[in-house]
């Protein structure tokens, strides 16, 4: 369908259903609070202890002011 110029809006609480995502938004109490693929997200929050982050942790810590 994206080939053909087709969008598909999925709204969920499930953050590894949005791991399937070609791009998403996250949103806190109304208000945008990222944007972007799933994997470029998470990279923002790699560190030696958090090699692999998954997209819950990008929200707690976007949530949590942790940038």
């Amino acid at each position: 369908m994206r080939a053909e110029g087709s969008s598909i809006v999925l709204t969920t609480h499930y953050l590894e259903e949005a791991e399937y995502c070609a791009n998403i938004i996250l949103i806190n109490a109304g208000k945008l609070i990222a944007e972007g693929t799933p994997t470029a997200l998470k990279q923002r929050y790699v560190t030696p202890e958090s090699p692999h982050p998954t997209l819950e942790d990008v929200f707690i810590n976007m949530i949590e002011g942790i940038y």
